[in-house]
């Protein structure tokens, strides 16, 4: 393995925001591509120059898959420029690639080749890297520019509020092929030829440094770009873009200016606070982060914001006094996401009742109320349905519910095995949440893509989107 090549890449908006980890890596690897989407100085462009390192321009898209294809493909421009004269070839080459605010341990750094070695007598064609996060303090800034981050190493004690060692491994290592491309408008998969994963030891990891401003404006960046990375974008972000592109922020990188530069829209800060406790939905999390991170750049801006309140209904239960956005009436609407945390028993109650051709619209809430009684309770109602039920009776017929079951009973065939589905669980477990999945989870998972409720594909925009996830800060 001594001729073994490896690639640095990165993507980034501003070109100085990489600089920090091209020094970092620069003695380990033997090539540096970057690719950006801002304008570089003639300072910072002639440090890479001094690297020896790749910049490449793109315009800016609201894909981070497409600006990280980029470095695939510059990388392989890069191999057929300089080929047997460098001793690079396509079967030689990995790339090392992390995000700016991703410090690679010198740990790894030093010991890549050997990693490498064991992953290709494995025929692994992917590392997943431990994840070590730092979270540190910063309060954030009105300029348009961002941050340059800094390497755990150049950090004080006393700017650290808490570091952890979690349970998170990131795909950091990849074998470079032709074939391979990423996936994903914000949240991202890696798809080629016959990928293989290897999961380095904890030995291996990284350091991922966020302060506070960086987690919530992450969160909006997702949000505004991808409704929390998923592509079935709710109505909620449906009703934000509306507003933004009304005032000409129709990309993240206007929105980010104009929420930096301060004295925003009043419709767009109500927006933000009507919705600053939502948590009906998983991805809610990167919506919360909108009050947040403007708070910080901004605080004295919110405090006349009336908020509209509602009761609204999660799978955990009833919530109330939640900020929603006004509605004509007080129908509830049922989120698809909520609905699949109730059992199936209630659920096929719930949506035979409201399709039911003999049953008119105005008499829904009633025949709901009779049907859904404590001696017609099914007995394998859990408690969150039972906290529910009473709400339940009152629910008027609501298209969605009816759209929903259309879903249902379109569903295509499952013909794979039981046990083939429980593999593919069990690999989503380690891939999305860097661990292996509980049986009660793979058991539950596996029962409810084979009854077609769930196709197998959005099992990962399932896993991005739980509290786990989230949790582990595995969204930016």
């Amino acid at each position: 393995m001594n001729d073994v090549k490896i690639f640095y890449c990165t993507i980034c908006q501003f070109p100085e925001e990489a600089l920090p980890n091209s020094y970092r890596v620069k003695p380990y690897v033997d090539e540096i591509v970057v690719v950006h989407n801002q304008s570089v100085i003639a300072q910072v462009k002639s440090e890479f120059d001094d690297l020896g390192a790749t910049l490449h321009y793109v315009d800016w898209k609201e894909d981070f898959s497409y600006k990280r294809n980029q470095y695939i493909q510059k990388t392989g421009d890069i191999i057929r420029e300089k080929g047997e004269s460098c001793g690079y070839t396509k079967n030689n080459t990995w790339m090392l690639v992390s995000d700016i605010d991703e410090f690679p341990s010198l740990y790894l750094l030093e010991h890549l080749k050997t990693l490498i070695t064991k992953a290709e007598i494995q025929n692994s064609t992917i590392c997943t890297i431990n994840a070590h996060d730092i979270f540190i303090k910063g309060e954030g800034t009105p300029s348009p520019f961002t941050f340059i981050p800094r390497p755990l190493e150049e950090i004080s004690k006393d700017e650290i509020i808490s570091q952890s060692i979690g349970n998170y491994y990131k795909e950091l290592l990849v074998k470079y092929q032709t074939k391979l491309e990423y996936q994903g408008k914000v949240h991202h998969t890696l798809h080629g030829s016959s990928l293989k994963i290897m999961q380095a030891p904890k030995d291996y990891y990284y350091d991922h440094i966020k302060t506070n401003a960086d987690l919530h404006s992450h969160g909006c960046r997702n949000w505004f770009i991808g409704g929390g990375g998923v592509q079935e974008f709710s109505q909620k972000w449906k009703d934000m873009r509306s507003i933004t592109d009304k005032y000409g922020f129709d990309t993240w990188e206007k929105m980010e200016k104009a929420m930096k530069i301060g004295n925003i829209h009043f419709d767009i800060l109500q927006f933000f606070v009507d919705h600053k406790d939502d948590n009906d939905r998983h991805t809610d999390s990167e919506l919360r982060s909108f009050y947040s991170y403007y708070k910080i750049l901004h605080e004295n801006e919110l405090k006349n914001i009336v908020q509209t309140i509602k009761t609204v209904v999660t799978k955990d239960g009833i919530i109330n006094a939640v900020p929603r956005s006004k509605k004509k009436d007080e129908t509830l609407v049922f989120d698809s996401a909520w609905r699949r945390g109730y059992s199936d028993s209630l659920c096929k109650e719930l949506v035979s009742l409201s399709n039911s051709s003999n049953t008119p619209k105005t008499d829904i809430s009633s025949k709901i109320s009779c049907e859904i009684s404590e001696n017609k309770v099914p007995n394998e109602l859990n408690d969150s349905d039972k906290r529910n039920i009473e709400l339940l009776k009152k629910v008027s017929c609501d298209p969605e519910v009816i759209e929903w079951n259309k879903t249902i009973s379109k569903s295509d065939t499952i013909t794979e095995s039981d046990d083939e589905i429980r593999e593919f669980v069990e690999n989503t477990y380690n891939q999305i949440l860097g661990r292996a999945g509980d049986p009660g989870g793979v058991k539950n998972y596996v029962e409810i893509i084979k009854s077609g409720r769930l196709k197998k594909e959005k099992l990962v925009d399932v896993f991005r989107k739980s509290f786990e996830y989230l949790d582990k800060g595995l969204d930016t």
